[in-house]
């Protein structure tokens, strides 16, 4: 009998079950409605089976192409994105879009092995410049651009 390995494959695989069977069972509190009105639980529901789906095919493919690799977990790119969320929340209202999504960017870019300082420069400013652009212009969201005074 073989064994199972458990490797990113299968450990994705679990959390996409896991994730899509919490929204299938939060989304039967809702109102479905049919495909053409949809209610406020039928994008929950659907979002939930395939990301079931999705799930099931990961931990498939990960019981019959098994070669043997275990999972390796690094702590320290999971430590930086989640920093780099909570700077930006820190920061969003008294530094302004601009300047948070900078320091967001720049947080973040330590999460990699490699770290190019132009590269990063780069994209912290037309991302920021993209995103104040998108958000605060065209879509009207109410948030500061810039830090408060300016």
């Amino acid at each position: 009998m073989n064994r199972i390995i458990v490797n990113t494959d299968f450990l994705s695989g679990a959390l996409f079950v896991l994730l899509g069977g919490g929204f299938v069972l939060i989304s039967r509190n809702y109102d479905l409605g049919t495909a053409v009105q949809m209610g406020p639980g039928y994008f929950p529901l659907v979002l939930g089976c395939c990301a079931v789906l999705i799930g099931l095919a990961l931990i498939v493919k990960a019981i019959f192409a098994s070669d043997g690799e275990h999972a390796h977990f690094h702590l320290r790119p999971g430590f930086f994105v989640l920093g780099a969320m909570v700077v930006f929340a820190l920061a969003l209202r008294p530094l302004g879009l601009i300047v948070a999504a900078a320091l967001t960017i720049l947080v973040a870019s330590f999460a990699g092995s490699e770290r190019r300082w132009w590269e990063i420069a780069l994209l912290a400013a037309g991302l920021s410049i993209f995103g104040a652009l998108v958000f605060v212009e065209a879509l009207g969201v109410p948030m500061p651009i810039w830090p408060r005074g300016l």
